[in-house]
């Protein structure tokens, strides 16, 4: 025995009713609103905690820079400058700015040991610091710095006063 069904012998769409469990569903109209308000609150807060990190690394940094002036005075190195560049929220570089005659000093070895040492020490997966020396020699023209993006200046004194 075969059993066909022609189309003529199903129900219009008329004849469905709602059942109560299709109350517990939503539209793909109510699934893509709920996506995009959670995607701009997401974002939204995404930022916040970008800007409040970039906060707190900027004043690690600050802290950073205190405690090398600190570690470089046993050294009898005085920066006449230090720069700042932020590359990003979690990648900062500072440069110090020393004298030619300090650059050509026979401790600046040693020093670039415990800058590497001290770098390793500080980084961790929300904060890198590259630390660099540049000697103020011949020529030496701050504004050429700040192209490379050293755009901010911690204030020091000079012969760590």
């Amino acid at each position: 025995m075969e059993t066909t069904t022609k189309t003529d012998d199903v129900n219009s769409w008329q004849d469905w009713e709602s059942t109560n469990a299709s109350a517990e569903y939503f539209s793909a109209d109510d699934i893509i609103d709920a996506y995009q308000k959670g995607h701009s609150e997401a974002i939204g807060k995404f930022k916040d905690l970008i800007k409040d990190k970039i906060k707190t690394n900027i004043k690690e940094t600050s802290n950073n820079v205190i405690s090398l002036l600190e570690d470089l005075k046993d050294y009898e190195f005085y920066p006449d400058n230090v720069l700042l560049k932020i590359d990003n929220w979690d990648q900062f570089y500072i440069l110090f700015i020393i004298s030619e005659e300090e650059f050509l000093s026979p401790n600046i070895l040693d020093i670039y040991q415990m800058i590497s040492d001290y770098e390793d020490k500080v980084k961790n997966e929300l904060y890198n610091l590259t630390i660099s020396i540049c000697s103020k020699g011949e020529g030496f023209n701050l504004k050429k710095i700040a192209s490379d993006g050293y755009i901010l200046q911690h204030s020091l004194n000079k012969n760590g006063e």
